[in-house]
């Protein structure tokens, strides 16, 4: 709260008077910064294009926008588990996050796309997984890939774990 205010040249109070609290301000922050990743454009465009490898790499494209944008302010969420207003934060994007994935894999079965082996509540399961904060923070920072490696990865990782 103190660096915000600090950026912002307010006093910390100022900062706790318009927010109301720590998860509101990242609340507020992330929001801000799926917008500005573009979530709205990806849905659209992702309704749009019909061939499902083409989808998975909008969808990857756009988890990797949203971490690049947002490591520092998901890194905070994911390091304070004991502040409930923050865990239900993280357990509403994960949930989100879930839904989208239930959403394609759905989509990728009616079309026939998924492999024998996938259905579409594994295959969704598994792209959630792909896409996690955590998974992010593994390449990224863990193995020092650059951000271009992940959503390539993702992608080809999903790509041959779900279709035919």
């Amino acid at each position: 709260m103190n660096a915000i205010a600090e950026e912002a040249g307010v006093s910390p109070q100022t900062v706790y008077s318009v927010f109301g609290s720590k998860a509101a301000i990242v609340a507020s922050m992330l929001e801000h910064l799926e917008d500005e990743a573009g979530e709205a454009e990806t849905v659209e465009e992702l309704m749009a294009e019909k061939e499902p490898r083409r989808q998975l790499q909008i969808f990857s494209g756009w988890i990797r926008r949203l971490f690049d944008m947002s490591v520092d302010v998901f890194s905070v969420v994911i390091q304070s588990p004991s502040e409930p207003a923050l865990a239900k934060i993280r357990e509403s994007g994960d949930s989100r996050r879930l839904d989208g994935c239930k959403l394609m894999a759905g989509a990728w079965a009616e079309m026939g796309a998924l492999n024998d082996n996938a259905n579409p509540d594994g295959a969704a399961e598994q792209l959630w997984l792909l896409t996690s904060f955590e998974t992010y923070l593994n390449c990224t920072k863990g193995l020092g890939w650059d951000s271009d490696r992940y959503e390539k990865w993702v992608a080809e990782s999903a790509e041959r774990l779900l279709y035919s």
